[in-house]
């Protein structure tokens, strides 16, 4: 019984690496050269990770002609979005002001081929599809994914740009140059960290356990082993912020921050607390609804815009109005959510103040559309907005908890006409570092390099 199971094993550990072998043959026999993937399910969202996606295939649209071949650009997207590329690009276009389709018809551009590949296997990917073990899960799905993309399109250079860490390996086991833009990693040592606290998100049975608990470490370790692995493989990471690049490790990965509107707007202010996000539970819309009653703002109101995705988005939102009206100031607060784009970019040209209080947020391109706008950001004194965004009482406040929050909303309120103009310079001038055009050129740079050098 023993050597049947061991006989067994080793057909095993023989066959998976002949299959292996098989398929990169395979795959390398199909690669198309000079062409570069991107892996982007949900290219048609409008965030800020198809803004990178965007704006690296502008980069790559825009390169300077030359006698090299054509280069041949592939987008990865669901299966069930059925949107055309025509329309994706008419979409970048009007959300992003990214113009795709002028740039590939520009004759002094080198020449290029963009289309789109549709992915069925995608949704296995999703983790709301999974009740337990989502990481695992979700990582399972995300290498199926990757492997029907492989198989549709083989490509030179393949790009992960929607997180799908786990599988990133894969590609290069098929032949291809593996390059990720990692905007939150999966899993993290600080994860592993606070598990074995009960007031970490777990289930109601696992945190009344400490040996549950302390298996529930082991199991993160385990996977953040598996993911270090993963993006290791890579040929080259980007991260988003000093903090993403610090749990990817600064030998792995080099910093590129996300492409930002930072076109300047000083327009005429009016007496306006914004909060821009969605009502997501991380986003601690709670502290800033909270710090908003307890600040003496005469005159002030607290405009809170975001989006709704779900029935539990909806549900959170109704808390808040509740929370607004058991501490009376429903009067000065007002929801605005899912409000139209144009809209939302008139509460940021006219409000004084902007509020965002996530914790360990990795970036947060949200405050940079402050500073552009004028105006003035407190947010939570962690991760991207402490390392890489904010300047403490130069170019906005950093709270460290709702005593500090309620005290800068007071002190920002109350900055005579000379302190708000000497911020404003700083601001203006800070938040150039996030634009479209310095990551254009970074990514430009870099991917010609890792292309035609190395």
């Amino acid at each position: 019984m023993i050597l049947t199971v061991v006989i067994q094993a080793v057909k095993g550990f023989i066959f998976i690496p002949l299959l292996i072998l098989i398929l990169r043959v395979i795959t390398t026999l199909r690669k198309t050269k000079n062409s570069i993937s991107f892996m982007h399910p949900n290219a048609a969202s409008r965030g800020g990770g198809e803004r990178v996606l965007w704006s690296m295939i502008y980069s790559l649209v825009t390169l300077p002609k030359t006698e090299r071949p054509p280069l041949k650009i592939v987008i990865y997207v669901r299966s069930d979005d059925l949107i055309s590329l025509e329309g994706l690009m008419s979409q970048t276009k009007n959300c992003f002001n990214i113009d795709i389709a002028t740039a590939l018809q520009t004759k002094t551009y080198h020449p290029v081929s963009l289309n789109l590949r549709s992915i069925k296997s995608c949704r296995f990917a999703d983790p709301h599809n999974y009740k337990y073990v989502t990481i695992v899960m979700e990582a399972l799905g995300s290498i199926l994914a990757t492997f029907e993309a492989i198989l549709l399109f083989s490509p030179e250079f393949y790009i992960d740009t929607t997180g799908y860490g786990f599988s990133l390996l894969l590609p290069k086991l098929l032949g291809c140059k593996s390059l990720a833009y990692i905007h939150y990693p999966i899993i993290q040592s600080d994860m592993i960290a606070s598990v074995t606290e009960s007031k970490y998100n777990n289930a109601k049975h696992i945190a009344r356990s400490k040996w549950l608990r302390g298996m529930k470490k082991y199991y993160y370790k385990i996977l953040l082993a598996g993911y270090q692995y993963s993006i290791q493989s890579c040929k080259k990471i980007w991260a988003n912020s000093t903090c993403t690049c610090n749990h990817i490790g600064k030998s792995k990965a080099s910093i590129l921050y996300p492409p930002c509107d930072t076109f300047i707007r000083d327009e005429k202010k009016e007496n306006i607390v914004l909060s821009l996000g969605q009502f997501r539970p991380e986003k601690n819309q709670e502290l800033i609804v909270e710090s908003f009653s307890k600040a003496n703002l005469n005159g002030y109101e607290l405009v809170m815009i975001g989006g709704c995705r779900n029935i539990e988005d909806e549900m959170r939102l109704q808390k808040l109005r509740v929370l607004a009206e058991n501490l009376k100031i429903v009067d000065k607060v007002k929801f605005l959510p899912n409000l139209p784009y144009p809209d939302l970019k008139n509460y940021l040209k006219k409000s004084k103040i902007g509020i965002h209080a996530m914790e360990n947020e990795h970036f947060g391109i949200v405050l940079v559309e402050f500073q552009a706008n004028s105006v003035i950001p407190i947010a939570h004194n962690s991760a991207g907005p402490k390392f890489d965004i904010i300047e403490h009482s130069k170019t906005g406040f950093l709270a460290n908890d709702q005593g500090d929050f309620v005290e800068f909303l007071q002190q920002a309120a109350c900055l005579s006409e000379s302190d708000v103009t000497s911020i404003k310079s700083r601001m203006h001038k800070s938040c150039q570092r996030f634009s479209e055009e310095s990551f254009n050129q970074n990514f430009r740079t870099e991917i010609q390099n890792i292309m035609y050098v190395n």
